[in-house]
């Protein structure tokens, strides 16, 4: 799968939608599904924020160019940025995770394109 969002963990999720942690993130989830973002568990203390980028996930279903590839995933930078604005997220300091190493911190971080 292909995402353009934040690889972060369920706790600081939390922190940036202002929302109580609890034990089966029921909470969370709604107010990510409000936001038109998704919240999606990838592994251990992992999961990432953003929109999955189904049109170039599966390339060996359909071929598309490079040029379109980019232009695909340049839209869902600016649908994914657009929301992020609407739900009124401060993003002047994220705590970025990543798989089996120590998180760090990015201020203002763009949109990252992620792979699972």
């Amino acid at each position: 799968m292909l995402y353009v969002g934040y690889p972060l963990s369920y706790e600081n999720a939390c922190k940036m939608f202002n929302v109580d942690q609890d034990e089966y993130g029921k909470i969370l989830d709604c107010v990510v599904k409000q936001s038109g973002l998704r919240f999606d568990h990838i592994d251990k203390n992992l999961s990432i924020l953003g929109i999955e980028v189904k049109e170039v996930a599966k390339l060996w279903d359909n071929f598309t160019s490079v040029d379109e590839s980019i232009m695909i995933i340049m839209k869902y930078k600016l649908k994914f940025v657009e929301l992020i604005e609407k739900s009124g997220i401060d993003i002047s300091e994220v705590e970025i995770e990543r798989m089996e190493e120590e998180p760090i911190i990015v201020k203002n971080p763009p949109p990252y394109l992620i792979t699972v």
